[in-house]
């Protein structure tokens, strides 16, 4: 598959250059690629663990992202499944609102994620609602938290005075 980024290394080593240029390969490889042409035409390229890892959790969330969006988007009437929740059944405590609300926020999320090619804006979206939705679990958190409130819920109080000493 093409890459439409611009910008990456035009040297391709071959493999007799792993052992005589392998500190350059690594430099390359460091800063962003580096690509080895083996022997048989496959091109092998040499970069970070950190960014494969990134990308591949990227990869699993956007799946999981899309089957559930296809389910809360065709169907207005039945909350999706244990299963369709996939990685993260804790969003059965969100109501439809909610649920679509996490939608709109983890699509955002999943496209700074490719950008920047770091699973951290994905990462930090599913905590905060994965926050939210342990709190929505509790009856009573629930009930504080999406309840109404008026003025008898409010009391004035004073400055606290500092202890005598």
């Amino acid at each position: 598959m093409p890459s439409f980024a611009s910008g990456h290394p035009a040297t391709i080593f071959q493999p007799s250059d792993l052992n005589r240029s392998y500190r350059a390969i690594l430099d390359l490889a460091r800063k962003d690629r580096a690509r080895v042409r083996d022997t048989d035409g496959l091109s092998l390229l040499v970069i970070p663990e950190e960014r494969v890892s990134a990308l591949e959790d990227v990869n699993d969330a956007t799946a999981s992202f899309l089957v559930l969006e296809d389910v809360v988007g065709h169907s207005e009437t039945r909350k999706p499944t244990l299963n369709e929740f996939g990685p993260w059944p804790w969003l059965r405590f969100l109501d439809p609102d909610d649920l679509t609300e996490f939608l709109v926020e983890l699509r955002g999320s999943l496209v700074l994620a490719v950008r920047e090619q770091s699973s951290t804006p994905v990462r930090e979206t599913l905590q905060a609602w994965r926050d939210t939705a342990e709190a929505l679990a509790d009856p009573a958190r629930r009930a504080i938290l999406l309840g109404d409130s008026g003025g008898d819920d409010f009391i004035e109080v004073s400055r606290p005075e500092a202890p005598p000493e």
